[in-house]
């Protein structure tokens, strides 16, 4: 037997009867609180079990040797989405798309190993990675590679090689935030003024 529809059987109605419920009014606070975070858990629990179903859907492609899968696998992996962050998954994912010369998985692994991200620190392997992402054109990765080489990080400091390659990253769109581009202008102003910095070497 189908149950006849009532207006105060609706979440907004309920939702409306708890606000104007006539209860202390802490008491009646924590009640609305309550009841908003049951009306959103399952809205949140839809998001993450689309996210698990992506996921799964990206593993069996990524299996077969699809490179963007295998990126995007990595790339959840990392940041925890349809499932929970595991870095040894993301890095084993990212090396085989980087493998496949993905540029994007290419810089994502070069920085794991710049900023030890679920592996050890391995500053010329960082260098090597994000110089192959950003001479395919990846504008994150030439910007890192430019302050790489202000820094002398995995490779001879450049001066030069640094304005080029953070150049390019702002030609191809990259904006990066104020301070970190302040912060580069001192590098390179100390790089500059330092000993031993080279214009030519670091290649």
């Amino acid at each position: 037997m189908k149950l006849a529809h009532n207006a105060h059987h609706t979440p907004t109605a309920a939702f409306d009867l708890l606000a104007s419920a006539a209860w202390d009014e802490k008491c009646r606070l924590a009640w609305l609180g309550l009841f908003s975070l049951c009306l959103l858990i399952p809205e949140a629990r839809a998001v993450d079990y689309l996210l698990e179903e992506q996921l799964y859907a990206r593993l069996e492609r990524a299996e077969q040797g699809d490179m963007q899968a295998q990126y995007a696998v990595g790339d959840m992996y990392f940041k925890g989405r349809g499932t929970l962050v595991d870095l040894e998954q993301a890095r084993i994912w990212l090396e085989r798309a980087a493998g496949n010369g993905h540029r994007k998985a290419e810089f994502r692994l070069g920085y794991m190993y710049l900023k030890r991200y679920g592996v050890e620190q391995d500053d010329g392997r960082a260098f090597r990675l994000i110089k192959a992402s950003a001479e395919k054109g990846y504008a994150p990765a030439q910007f890192y590679l430019g302050q790489m080489y202000a820094l002398g990080i995995g490779v001879q400091q450049s001066r030069n090689h640094a304005l080029k390659w953070l150049k390019a990253s702002l030609e191809e769109g990259y904006r990066p935030p104020k301070a970190e581009v302040a912060r580069i202008r001192a590098d390179l102003d100390r790089a500059m003024n330092g000993a031993g910095v080279s214009e030519n070497e670091g290649r």
